[in-house]
């Protein structure tokens, strides 16, 4: 039976249809079902009266809500409802109006890629860096599916613009494989390049979804002037009609500045003037995130988290390493909400040596679930040397995989050590996870680490703690609050104020 409710404008943000509050839920286990597919909340009103999200097209009994004004008393019917369509209806009826779901969220946007196969690019190799940093730099962390970003990559130069899909990718993931077969096939054309015939061109682009956001990304490997001019009019056309252009100048021969002013303005031109460091330009594809707004994430509460747990010797003793543990496993994450709807971990044991004992990939269940494997390897205590480096560069080789399109990624590090040339080879490390969305937080464990070597690693002042005292840690619950702020768990608690040392 349909109840009123669906996360139609942002997932797993649920509202009722009349906007009152939603702070009474009552789902069925493993619900709420995110699939894109499954947007709205119906309950099974024969049986237990729990929850579940359905496909909105479902054909299932309705209420309708009576309003009697200046009376307290409300009335409801339920009726069958009859479809022969694949369409939905769900209304609350008053004696004023009728309410209908509610307009697509800032998280919506239809995105052209433009990517020159030109001979402006020169080799081949530059042509493949192009593709390489769009399918794995710059999509990597959009939110990709029918109810959020969709995108159509195209090639283009003077003669030639294929394009693939038409804005029904259902994941990042998706969208991240048809552009990586545009790497590997050769759509290097050796014609030369054509702005005005890469923009004239996206005019009558297919698939377009009606009242979403729509953006183009040109990139190009030239800047004539000519070229500019004759494109120039198309250019803004298509901003007066509502889209947002940014402009890529690839390679030494593109002027950022004579592109400008195709774009939308101050902010919306880059320049990638080196094509071979272009594959792995974290810093550029953080910037153009930005002004696309593809990584918006509706997903507030939602964090994927590298849990990194210190197994050295650093650690000094075996109840030192089962404190730590312990921490973790009974006071820090009892008020995550551990589940595929809520919070999710990938967990690390590492000290230097490798490969690294590596658990969970944001696959757990429950709370309980993360809890009892945390439990079960408070023996696991090596005695090797520290090694933050190891840890980050796990993170690093580990990012993206198994991660919930729109999830918050986060490191969390625990670290019984500070040494400074250590400190000085994660430190790219960290800046290219943080150049990525990132947040990481560090918690520094006994009285031979220096918090203030440590707060370069992390994602700045307010995300690193000490815990001195290794006996004090096991339940320590001022600090396990203000980690899970600086992590962004969804408590609704404030930063607490004790014993528990925050730089």
């Amino acid at each position: 039976m349909w109840i009123g409710a669906n996360d139609i404008q942002q997932t797993n943000v649920f509202a009722w249809i009349d906007g009152s509050s939603f702070s009474y839920r009552n789902w069925e286990l493993g619900q709420p079902n995110l699939s894109p597919k499954k947007l709205c909340v119906a309950s099974k009103d024969r049986s237990s009266g729990l929850w579940s999200t359905v496909d909105c097209g479902d054909e299932l009994c309705f209420i309708c809500e009576s309003y009697n004004y200046g009376t307290t008393s409300r009335s409801s019917t339920t009726d069958q409802m009859h479809s022969q369509t694949n369409t939905w209806s769900t209304t609350v009826t008053t004696s004023h109006a009728t309410s209908t779901a509610s307009t697509p969220g800032s998280c919506l946007r239809d995105i052209v890629l433009l990517i020159d196969t030109s001979t402006g690019l020169g080799l081949v190799a530059n042509f493949q860096a192009e593709v390489n940093f769009i399918g794995s730099i710059l999509v990597a962390n959009w939110l990709v599916g029918p109810t959020h970003v969709e995108a159509v990559p195209v090639v283009y130069d003077i003669y030639s613009f294929d394009q693939f899909g038409t804005f029904t990718y259902q994941s990042t993931a998706e969208l991240q494989k048809a552009i990586a077969n545009i790497a590997s096939t050769p759509y290097f054309l050796d014609d030369p390049p054509s702005i005005f015939y890469g923009l004239n061109n996206t005019r009558y682009i297919s698939g377009r979804r009606s009242g979403v956001a729509q953006t183009l990304i040109l990139f190009t490997s030239t800047s004539n002037q000519n070229d500019i001019n004759q494109a120039l009019p198309i250019a803004n056309q298509l901003k007066s009609n509502g889209s947002t252009i940014i402009v890529v100048a690839l390679g030494p021969n593109a002027d950022p500045n004579a592109l400008a002013q195709l774009s939308s303005g101050a902010g919306y031109t880059f320049s990638a003037s080196d094509y071979n460091s272009l594959a792995t330009n974290f810093a550029l594809g953080s910037q153009m995130n930005q002004v696309i707004g593809a990584t918006c994430s509706p997903y507030s509460c939602w964090q994927d988290i590298y849990l990194m747990i210190d197994t050295s010797k650093g650690l000094g003793l075996l109840q030192n390493f089962q404190a730590q543990m312990a921490f973790i496993a009974s006071t820090l994450i009892t008020n995550w909400n551990v589940s595929p709807g809520g919070v999710e971990a990938e967990v690390f044991l590492y000290d230097s040596k490798l490969p690294l004992n590596e658990h969970g990939a944001f696959d757990f269940k429950s709370t309980l679930d993360l809890k009892n494997l945390i439990i079960n390897w408070d023996t696991y205590f090596l005695q090797d040397n520290p090694s933050i480096t190891v840890a980050f560069q796990a993170v690093i080789n580990n990012n993206g995989n198994n991660q919930r399109a729109g999830a918050k990624p986060v490191t969390l590090l625990f670290t019984s050590s500070s040494d400074s040339f250590d400190i000085s080879q994660a430190r790219p490390l960290t800046d290219q996870l943080k150049s990525i969305g990132h947040t990481i937080v560090i918690v520094a464990m006994g009285t031979n680490v220096d918090v203030n070597q440590l707060i370069a690693l992390s994602s700045g002042p307010g995300y690193v703690f000490q815990a001195n005292n290794y006996t004090a840690l096991r339940t320590d619950s001022v600090l396990a609050a203000n980690i899970n702020q600086a992590i962004g768990i969804c408590t609704g608690s404030t930063r607490l104020s004790g014993k528990t040392t925050t730089v």
